[in-house]
Parts: C-alpha cells; structure tokens; sequence
C-alpha cells in the first residue's frame, strides 16, 4: 500500500482520535464547503434533521440556521402582502391602458408567482422571480409594459434580500466557528 493510501486510512482515525469536533479539521481542507453545507441546511426543514443531525451541529449553529430560515420565511411573507411594483410605473412606456396592465400583473403574481414562492416542497428562490415572471404568458398586458416592471424588478432590492441572508449565515458561521 501506497504511502499515500497510508495516510487516508489513517487521517479519521487520528482525527477521531484527537477531537470530536469535525471543523477544526476541516480547516486543514478548505472552507470551500461551507456555503454548500449552509445551502443544504437551509433547504432541509427543521423537522427533518435528526437527533444526530442536530447532535453534530449543536445548538449554536443550529439556532444560526433556525433564524436564518425564518428570516427568509418572513422575506416570502412580505412578498405575499407587498406587491413589488414601480411607483413610477405612470412614467413608463406609453401605453393606452396601464390600468389593465398593472390588473393582469397583479393577478399573475398572487395567482401565480406566489403558489411557487410559498411551495411547501420546493420553493421558487427569491431571486429566481424575474426569470418565472418572463416565462408566464400575461395575456393582455403590453410587452412593453411588462419589460419596463421586469427591468425594474431586476434593479430594485427585492429579489436580492434571500441571497443576502444566506450570505450573512455563511459569514457568521465562519467568523463564530473558524476565526
């Protein structure tokens, strides 16, 4: 056997051995795995993670990724209340009715868009809205004025604010767990 192979064998044991917390040897690797484990975690219910799941994270990291879910739990609630619309929208593309428009835009969101975003099994990601609204057929409404509130969309803060949080989960883990 290699010296190589040796040494592969043997590293967990040694880390077993030595400390029972995984991530001081994870540091040896790189930290490159942490924003997919956050991701991972955040897409899983708490309901789902097992006594050993829980056990291995303890309850700092847990309650790290517990508040982070209901952040972006309430992030999906305000988009459910607040509509993202351009105040300005008067000041668009001329259009001979911006009142259908703004009508079929709003219905395609809360019949629509909204479905995906509180899916129970697999949510639309905040910032994948854009991309779901361009795809839908808003029969009656001016392409024109569905480019100009697609335009704003893309522009305003609305879509970043999942993106963020997840962010600021992964920046916290590493500062609390690996500085």
């Amino acid at each position: 056997m290699c010296v190589c192979c040796l040494g592969v064998v043997h590293a967990p044991v040694q880390f077993t051995r030595r400390n029972t917390s995984p991530f001081p040897h994870a540091l040896v690797f790189s930290l490159a795995w942490i924003p997919i484990a956050v991701w991972v975690l955040l897409l899983t219910h708490l309901k789902d993670y097992s006594e050993v799941d829980k056990a291995h994270l303890g309850f700092d990291l847990y309650e790290i990724i517990a508040r982070t879910k209901e952040s972006i739990e309430t992030e999906r609630k305000r988009l459910g209340v607040y509509l993202p619309y351009p105040k300005n929208f008067d000041d668009g593309p001329f259009c001979e009715n911006h009142g259908q428009c703004m009508k079929i835009w709003i219905e395609k969101w809360y019949t629509v868009i909204l479905r995906h975003i509180h899916n129970i099994s697999q949510p639309l990601p905040i910032s994948s809205i854009a991309d779901a609204l361009a795809e839908i057929d808003h029969k009656g409404m001016q392409q024109r004025c569905k480019d100009y509130i697609l335009t704003w969309l893309k522009g305003s803060n609305h879509l970043g604010k999942e993106e963020e949080l997840i962010q600021n989960a992964i920046d916290i883990i590493c500062t609390k767990f690996f500085t």
